[in-house]
């Protein structure tokens, strides 16, 4: 069965138990609780689909490196996962529920990248534009400094891209002075 089409279903599980629950909001940070532990130790994943450790011990040691207690809600999903030998993907079906999460509460994700600091003023005047185009959707801005792009700026959010940076407009002008280059005159 395709992995995506797995995640999708338990995640779809997971919101709507959370919502019968009334712990969407609890659920939804102790999920990116869990996939940043995932990202910052990859041994993670290999300890919980080794088929070494018992399920009962793989969830017990999930919830004891959450460090804070488990809402009634992902427990319970967590004892559905193991139970049906679906641990290995996990981690998928966690950004599905991220993904499903911020679909149903008008989230927006919006990464900023700029050569230098920008001040709050300049993020709330983007977020202010582009909650604007989005309909009112809430946005969440993640701004990034990156000398590499020289100057200007570039926004991402979901599939498009803005890209202003001096680093893109001199690759453009280099490219346009070597494809000229080329040309037999």
């Amino acid at each position: 069965m395709y992995i995506g089409l797995i995640a999708r279903r338990y995640a779809v599980a997971l919101a709507d138990f959370a919502s019968s629950n009334g712990e969407e909001d609890v659920v939804y940070s102790q999920v990116q609780h869990l996939l940043e532990l995932y990202a910052s130790d990859k041994s993670l994943k290999v300890a919980i689909e080794t088929p070494v450790l018992s399920s009962d011990i793989k969830q017990k040691a999930i919830l004891k490196l959450m460090g804070q207690p488990a809402s009634k809600t992902l427990t319970g999903f967590l004892k559905l996962v193991f139970a049906h030998d679906r641990e290995k993907w996990l981690q998928y079906i966690f950004h599905s529920y991220i993904a499903l999460y911020k679909e149903r509460h008008g989230i927006v994700d919006l990464k900023l990248t700029a050569a230098v600091p920008l001040g709050k003023e300049v993020e709330e005047r983007i977020s202010a534009l582009v909650k604007e185009q989005t309909g009112g959707k809430e946005i969440v801005v993640k701004t990034i400094t990156d000398e590499a792009v020289l100057g200007g700026f570039a926004i991402r959010m979901d599939d498009y891209l803005i890209d202003e940076t001096i680093a893109t407009q001199l690759n453009r002008i280099k490219r346009q002075m070597t494809s000229k280059n080329n040309r037999i005159v």
